[in-house]
């Protein structure tokens, strides 16, 4: 009666071998055995291992990138502090030059037609540094957004644009200095 059950307790094992799935999560322990025997344990860890490394390599792409970004938004920073060191330099200039027009007086009316003139063209140059400003605190906000591919190239092309701007009206500044010293002289 005892070897009865054997042939039964024998079915029942390899049965339940039979069934037994790879993945050691699932398979049980003749599951696990199995699994350690084909090598598909080993095989699930190194596919495992290979995408951790992968995703390892891509944590220090975009630790690189960001390093780069930093980088760009600090230059751009310092760009925009020289930038806004130059305007604040021409403002002072103006202001006084503007001071010395507002002295002068011509006895004459093409002196007084002149000395208007002047006016007038210092009061285009003021507003025109005005709104230099006002550009170049919209940049600096804009700044803020500078990241990849087309925003950082809008932000790089507006900032050019605005020292071209600055560099026109330097050399405004320039000609009517000239034309306030002729007047004065």
């Amino acid at each position: 009666m005892r070897y009865l059950y054997l042939p039964v307790l024998i079915c029942v094992l390899l049965f339940a071998g039979c069934g037994a799935s790879q993945d050691p999560r699932e398979g049980g322990f003749f599951g696990g055995i199995s699994g350690l025997g084909s090598g598909a344990y080993e095989e699930r860890v190194e596919e495992r291992e290979q995408r951790l490394s992968r995703l390892q390599q891509i944590q220090k792409d975009l630790d690189a990138e960001s390093r780069e970004i930093d980088a760009q938004k600090t230059d751009l920073r310092e760009q925009i502090e020289l930038e806004r060191a130059h305007l604040e330099e021409m403002q002072n200039s103006t202001a006084r030059l503007e001071q010395e027009v507002s002295r002068m007086s011509a006895g004459d009316a093409a002196g007084e037609k002149k000395v208007n003139e002047l006016r007038s063209r210092l009061n285009d140059l003021q507003s025109g540094l005005q709104k230099q400003e006002q550009e170049l605190s919209a940049l600096d906000q804009l700044e803020g957004t500078h990241g990849h591919g087309d925003a950082g190239e809008e932000v790089d092309l507006r900032r050019r644009q605005l020292e071209e701007q600055r560099r026109y009206l330097q050399e405004e500044y320039e000609l009517l200095l000239e034309l306030a010293l002729e007047l004065s002289g």
